[in-house]
């Protein structure tokens, strides 16, 4: 299994690499760049003007996103739930119209190839988290599990398709002011409601990374009590 890394906005493929190496060892790590210019770095996609989400236009960029690595397939991995649902029924069209505004893009070039099969883990951060959540609406199969966070839900009235038994761990932080407070627990009974296991810790920090390195520790256990991390290696008995 290996973890597909989505940074932030303003950030670059660099972002995760860390966090990845730390909470989820022994798991390589694809860390696409988003192809959106933002500031000093880049984003998977583009908020309108006014800072909302036009989540139809991201729900299709998902789409195309994965059909250019190969992974608008639904593959299931040993020991996964069987998971099926097109995201056609996951925003009725009335309720959301896209206006056409959003700038969106593939990932450049210079992306990591994606495996054209076997199971992924999701990790993604702000933008990247809200990202993942579209992946995990159109292609739910292709996931063992994901790690969002300082998330937002891609749209208020969002009906994820089936995730039975998915692990999903939310990482909010008590003093966000990037965020709702009641962005997270939305999220977390969106996903609930579609049969994902939710936890969703609150850490006692902002937007940024959690102080005392609480967003590893706590990544790090939930993949460990999921089963998502390989075996530590037996030690070598010749050794010393």
């Amino acid at each position: 299994m290996r973890v597909l890394a989505l940074h932030g906005a303003g950030r670059d493929e660099t972002d995760l690499r860390d966090f990845t190496r730390r909470a989820l060892p022994g798991l390589a790590a694809l860390t696409p760049r988003g192809a959106v210019a933002q500031g000093a770095g880049f984003t998977f996609f583009a908020r309108r003007a006014d800072r909302s989400i036009d989540a139809p236009a991201v729900l299709a960029l998902a789409r195309a996103w994965l059909a250019r690595y190969g992974l608008d397939h639904n593959a299931r991995s040993e020991g996964a739930a069987d998971r099926d649902g097109s995201a056609g029924d996951v925003l009725a069209a009335d309720r959301l119209p896209g206006d056409g505004s959003t700038g969106v893009g593939l990932p450049g070039d210079g992306s990591p190839p994606c495996p054209e099969d076997g199971p992924l883990l999701l990790a993604g951060y702000s933008s990247g988290a809200i990202f993942a959540e579209a992946l995990l609406a159109v292609a739910p199969g292709r996931f063992r599990g994901a790690v969002l966070m300082r998330p937002e839900p891609l749209a208020a009235e969002m009906a994820f398709p089936d995730l039975s038994s998915l692990p999903v761990l939310l990482l909010a932080g008590l003093r966000d002011d990037r965020r709702r407070p009641g962005d997270a627990p939305r999220l977390a009974a969106q996903l609930a409601a579609a049969g994902a296991r939710v936890e969703a810790p609150r850490l006692d920090c902002g937007h940024d990374w959690a102080p005392d390195d609480a967003d590893v520790h706590l990544a790090r256990d939930w993949a460990g009590r999921h089963g998502l991390l390989p075996p530590a290696p037996a030690p070598d008995p010749s050794a010393g």
